[in-house]
């Protein structure tokens, strides 16, 4: 059965009863710049992501802040030995999230750093 990440809610109440999500879910308030994000550990990336090269984690999570249509990002640092150029990944979505789902811990996951708009960071 499938669920809105938390900070969001079913776009449509008869679909959302029967665990159907066809139409996808939708933000309850409008982030803000001076928001926080909350790592969602687990998730399926969203599509149409734009990628930033060469970044650093505290770089990435900047360039989100300083969006103010950005609503979620992902970082990574894929090093490995045999690791040459960019080995980070930093993801950054604006507007809708598109085909974003828990996925679980496993292979092909991703934490997602969500804007949450007003929500208070501990209590999820």
């Amino acid at each position: 059965m499938c669920n809105c990440l938390a900070g969001f809610e079913p776009t449509s109440t008869t679909e959302g009863e029967s665990g159907r999500f066809s139409q996808g879910c939708w933000q309850k308030k409008a982030v803000q710049c001076s928001d926080r994000f909350l790592a969602v550990l687990g998730t399926k990336s969203p599509d149409k992501f734009m990628l930033v090269v060469n970044t650093m984690f505290d770089a990435c999570a900047a360039e989100c802040s300083s969006n103010w249509s950005c609503v979620t990002y992902a970082y990574a640092n894929l090093r490995s030995s045999r690791s040459k150029g960019d080995i980070t990944r930093c993801l950054v979505w604006a507007g809708e999230l598109v085909d974003t789902q828990k996925a679980g811990e496993g292979l092909g996951s991703n934490t997602l750093y969500l804007g949450l708009a007003g929500l208070d960071v501990g209590k999820h």
